[in-house]
């Protein structure tokens, strides 16, 4: 009978190392996947805020009073000198 208590408990902690190791696999998965969603979110923000400077680029400001005019000189201009500094849109290094 004690040769069935320890066939048991061997095999119980067998599958309970095989059970730790499918759970840590399956959390690996998660995190892999969860990271790839950050890093697409990432290229979507950088997308949205390349198209938001390249309408605000190619506004026609001398059909627009003298104030808002003024804003967006400064906005196209800011956008020059970043791009000129070798930054992007977020104001990280350009990949």
């Amino acid at each position: 009978m004690s040769m069935d208590r320890s066939a048991y408990e061997e095999w119980q902690e067998v599958a309970s190392r095989e059970e730790a190791k499918q759970m840590a696999s399956q959390s690996e998965r998660k995190l892999k996947a969860l990271e790839r969603n950050v890093q697409i979110q990432e290229s979507l923000l950088q997308l949205r805020e390349e198209e938001e400077e390249n309408k605000v680029m190619i506004l026609d400001v001398e059909k627009m009073p003298p104030w808002v005019r003024d804003y967006y000189i400064k906005k196209q201009k800011k956008t020059v000198a970043t791009s000129r500094s070798g930054e992007g849109s977020s104001g990280r290094s350009a990949s």
